[in-house]
């Protein structure tokens, strides 16, 4: 009797050895599974700048999921605003851009379009489906800078900022006033969402490569907490490809943040203002995030060519050539505006600056660009191709 129980006893034993085993098998299989699915996803920048000046791109493809292979990168941009064009165009213009040699489209996106009344968010047919516009960028294979700044300028109508915030009588835009900051926090909770869906490095499903925090600010303000506050709002809703800033050559300092690439803008005197940017920041790759191909119109005025002088498609190629050819370095550029476009309804802007007349500006935003007003290449379309070829 005495040699049966301690059998059972035994058995016992091992029955109860073999059950925690499994216990903790199943334990450690659940674990495993629940920080897979809990933890968070770390998401690379598809750019990559070293301290040579050099910028280099995460590509994706079925071979390189993990997308840790480094490969020399330049990029080579136009601007193409899609709420300036028709949706059923939006096609073509990428077409006729890819075959220009280009690798990215740039565009804004201007507030005023999208909550033109407060709490009244637009994202979702004709001029404000920005979704459509992105995921055709992605059909043609061209990458996408977003610049999303509450302000835009682009000769648009308060350059993006929404009337209604002028119902606050101490308003003080581009600054951190709580008024503006919190109304621009309502409108990125609804926008910024659907631009972190579309970043390239999120199963290669989307075509952001970069986003701009701010729009030439060093010519308005210097305020860095304003700016800092801006970099905080892209980081809270997940926009982790590579952020920058863009300036005037003169105005780097007060435009931009300490991590944050700086890039620059202009038309001709090439040598002149990538020398301003190369003195600021001497270790970062170039970029020119606005090489003016021509400019706009005022009403009762002429047709411009050019920001200050005519610029025709021969100094054009020629100044093309310096920057992207016999240039010491490798340089990125956006050709602002590739293709111009219209400004439906009331939605052209004016300027008016201290001491200068009020200047509006008229519905056409062709600004003499390598794609004409109808979509047409111009001789500095042939011009860039040649160039890129």
């Amino acid at each position: 009797m005495k040699l049966w129980s301690r059998r059972i006893n035994r058995m016992s034993y091992h029955r109860r050895f073999f059950v925690i085993c499994g216990y903790l098998t199943i334990l450690g299989i659940s674990i495993y599974f629940l920080k897979a699915f809990v933890s968070p996803v770390v998401y690379l920048s598809t750019l990559v700048l070293d301290n040579e000046r050099h910028l280099f791109i995460r590509p994706f493809n079925d071979k390189n999921r993990n997308r840790e292979h480094l490969l020399p990168f330049r990029i080579l941009s136009g601007s193409l605003h899609y709420f300036r064009v028709l949706p059923q165009s939006w096609s073509d213009r990428i077409k006729k851009m890819k075959a220009a040699g280009l690798n990215t489209i740039e565009t804004y996106v201007p507030w005023n379009l999208h909550e033109p009344q407060r709490g009244n968010y637009q994202f979702g047919e004709g001029l404000t489906d920005l979704v459509s516009f992105l995921k055709l960028i992605h059909e043609h294979e061209m990458f996408t800078i977003i610049r999303p700044s509450g302000y835009i300028c682009a000769e648009w109508d308060w350059g993006g900022l929404p009337s209604w915030l002028l119902r606050d009588e101490t308003m003080r835009v581009r600054s951190i006033h709580p008024g503006f900051l919190e109304a621009l926090q309502n409108y990125y909770s609804r926008l910024l969402p659907i631009l972190v869906e579309y970043q390239y490095n999120r199963h290669g499903a989307g075509s952001i490569i970069a986003f701009q925090i701010e729009n030439e600010y060093g010519s308005y303000g210097n305020d860095a907490n304003y700016l800092k506050a801006l970099h905080e709002m892209y980081i809270k809703y997940g926009l982790n490809e590579i952020l920058l800033t863009s300036d005037g050559p003169k105005y780097l300092s007060a435009g931009s943040l300490d991590d944050v690439w700086a890039t620059v803008n202009f038309q001709r005197r090439a040598t002149e203002n990538i020398k301003y940017l190369r003195r600021f920041r001497p270790k970062h790759h170039i970029m020119i995030t606005e090489y003016w191909t021509g400019w706009f119109d005022y009403w009762a005025g002429k047709h411009q060519t050019g920001a200050i002088t005519p610029y025709d498609a021969k100094a054009f190629e020629t100044d093309l050539e310096g920057i992207l050819l016999l240039s010491e370095e490798e340089i990125s550029i956006n050709f602002y505006m590739f293709f111009g476009g219209t400004n439906f309804v009331f939605t052209s802007g004016a300027h008016h600056f201290p001491f200068r007349q009020y200047k509006p500006l008229v519905t056409s935003y062709d600004y003499d660009a390598p794609l004409n007003e109808a979509g047409d290449p111009t001789p500095k379309y042939y011009a860039i191709r040649r160039v890129l070829e």
